[in-house]
């Protein structure tokens, strides 16, 4: 149909789905209506959306810090080999990269890290797979504005099988650019 429908549940509650391109009125259960327009541009299942390319900064040695625009500063802390045990499905045990990450907050507002992302690729641009179990501690919460916090990934890696230099992705945010360090361990 091309009209709103209006659909009372159990409890009561009266919902209204309006057809595609018209605004629909909603009653909450306090009885106050509101009109929600359908957003402009929905797309459907079948429609293919382009990808968007990550950006990249330049790349540093993996001793170096860098600074992205706004004041957020993110470094390696330290890069050693160990040896990790497998936990989850998937996971490898064996020799493994452990990087510590320290983000700092030179902003001048608090720094959410809850979506942060490390990655280890090899000199051949092959991914590491990430390892959950200990010592691995990532980003959560948020770092207060002057404040730093470390947080620690771990990446199965075999120098004997894998090619190097390793290149190790930093992004805080995904409207931000990519951190790259590139070093040989």
């Amino acid at each position: 149909p091309d009209t709103a429908a209006p659909t009372t549940t159990d409890s009561g509650t009266t919902t209204t789905v309006a057809p595609p391109d018209t605004a629909a009125p909603t009653t909450t259960d306090s009885g106050t209506t509101t009109t929600v327009a359908p957003p402009d541009d929905t797309g459907t299942i079948d429609e293919t959306v382009p990808a968007v390319e990550q950006v990249t900064l330049a790349p540093v040695d993996v001793d170096e810090p860098v600074e992205f625009e706004g004041g957020i500063v993110a470094e390696l802390v330290s890069v050693e080999q160990i040896k990790v045990k497998a936990r989850l499905p998937g996971e490898i045990s064996g020799p493994a990269f452990v990087a510590t990450v320290r983000l700092t907050n030179d902003s001048r507002r608090r720094l959410d890290v809850d979506g942060v992302t490390v990655t280890l690729e090899d000199r051949d641009g092959i991914p590491s797979s990430p390892i959950s179990g200990d010592p691995a501690e990532p980003f959560s919460g948020r770092v207060a504005r002057g404040d730093a916090a470390d947080a620690v990934y771990v990446f199965a890696f075999d120098k004997d099988n894998q090619s190097q230099p390793v290149t190790i992705g930093v992004n805080y945010s995904a409207d931000e650019p990519v951190a790259v360090f590139v070093g040989s361990m």
